[in-house]
């Protein structure tokens, strides 16, 4: 495979985020090539598959990776790239195919599905994107840190594993599948 200095360019910005967890994608000066390239690479990063762009080669994140935070930083290096951000399941992309944004949407829930949850940056922003930025919508998050809206109490609130795992991941998969009918 032979990338484009573009598309190593998305490469390079999203791996940023995807491996070394920090900042964000950011919007500004991608190409809508770039952006739909980014919804393919969201796919390979969400099964923990990145591209080095210096070599062009697929490698594999560390075994020693929890599968949350690769949800996570896989949702942080591209939900900037979409034009809805969180919503992006919710609503038709000025750039992405609604294919692709289908195959997105199916394989972020296939992952969630199958991970436990012990975080709660990873909870809340797997629940926006779920939930349409509309946790509040979900009987069992109702009294918890994702519907508290002081910032300094949500931080001092509880986060109770057996609650997110059992309770608050499965209703938002629900809702997600009950709005969106390609789930």
């Amino acid at each position: 495979m032979t990338l484009d200095d573009d598309i190593k360019t998305l490469i390079f910005r999203m791996n940023n985020v995807y491996i070394n967890g920090v900042g964000r994608t950011g919007s500004s000066g991608f190409t809508d090539a770039q952006k739909v390239y980014a919804a393919d690479y969201v796919l390979k990063l969400l099964d923990g598959i990145y591209i080095d762009p210096h070599t062009e080669q697929e490698r594999r994140v560390s075994e020693k990776s929890q599968q949350q935070a690769i949800i996570d930083r896989a949702l942080c290096a591209f939900l900037d790239l979409t034009s809805q951000g969180h919503g992006f399941l919710y609503y038709e992309d000025d750039t992405i195919s609604v294919d692709k944004i289908k195959a997105v949407g199916r394989k972020l829930v296939e992952k969630v599905e199958s991970t436990h949850y012990t975080n709660k940056k990873a909870v809340a922003r797997v629940v926006a994107v779920l939930t349409n930025m509309s946790p509040d919508s979900l009987n069992s998050t109702r009294g918890t840190w994702l519907t508290e809206t002081n910032g300094m109490e949500k931080d001092r609130m509880p986060f109770d594993k057996e609650l997110v795992n059992n309770e608050i991941i499965p209703e938002a998969i629900a809702y997600a599948r009950q709005r969106l009918l390609y789930l």
